[in-house]
């Protein structure tokens, strides 16, 4: 059972639309707008994992003794590993976690001295 998702060329808003199988796949309706101007994308994909195999890519609870959940870097680095394990998309407040965790590495780096300066 297919699910495609488009971006309305009228309204620019992005749906993702089901289809119960691939023969009944048509003419995508924008659910916003009802226009029939609709692009499809490609978009990411997971293969479904039984539910051992992922548990078992999980971090051990080990590596988390340094994990401090009042301090964002910290936060940043084990929702990395998790994200990492899970092979999932984190959201745009994990993707926003994780960019800090890339500048405080590169902060981290400069005075360090390990990174060239400019």
């Amino acid at each position: 059972m297919p699910i495609y998702e488009y971006i309305c060329g009228d309204c620019a808003k992005r749906s993702s639309i089901f289809f119960r199988s691939f023969s009944e796949v048509s003419v995508a309706v924008c659910p916003n707008c009802s226009s029939d101007n609709m692009d499809k994308l490609v978009s990411k994909f997971t293969i479904g994992r039984p539910y051992g195999d992922f548990m078992k890519n999980l971090p051990s609870w080990e590596t988390m003794t340094d994990f401090d959940e009042n301090d964002p870097q910290s936060t940043a680095k084990m929702l990395r590993i998790w994200k990492d394990a899970m092979g999932e998309n984190i959201g745009p407040q994990g993707e926003e976690l994780q960019a800090y965790q890339d500048i405080a590495d590169i902060t981290s780096e400069f005075e360090s001295g390990s990174l060239d300066s400019l």
